[in-house]
């Protein structure tokens, strides 16, 4: 398979890789993984109405800023691949302003929010 280390089905132990069992990938840190925008586009490829990128890996969780820098990345391979596949995004958006800011300022389509409605439930509140 050509695209193995990024998430392909496989049932073949990989280093430095975690093996979802459940759906018979393996998967890596985008953020040390070269191939992370290969997997982005193999997933728009797959004409979906909708992709949510969270912006931070599974290692960083919180504890880490999420990647903003790389949206605009993220949005250009979305908009040459798939560009009617919506496209979410998801880290550090507190509040509906800051999403729709940032939607605006980068050309995505919404956000996921999620600490952010713990901290504040009228987070989606237009007023």
């Amino acid at each position: 398979m050509q695209f193995l280390h990024f998430g392909v089905p496989t049932q073949e132990e990989k280093p430095g890789m975690n093996l979802l069992e459940a759906l018979g990938v393996y998967v890596t840190d985008p953020s040390a993984d070269p191939f992370m925008i290969e997997w982005l586009r193999f997933l728009l490829r797959q004409d979906l109405a909708a992709l949510t990128v969270h912006l931070r890996t599974k290692k960083e969780m919180s504890k880490a800023l999420a990647h903003h820098e790389l949206i605009p990345e993220i949005v250009a391979l979305r908009n040459e691949v798939a560009p009617r596949t919506r496209l979410h995004m998801n880290g550090d958006i507190m509040d509906r302003a800051s999403g729709e800011r940032l939607a605006r300022e980068f050309g995505f389509d919404g956000v996921m929010i999620g600490r952010g409605v713990l901290v504040d439930p009228y987070c989606f509140a237009t007023a």
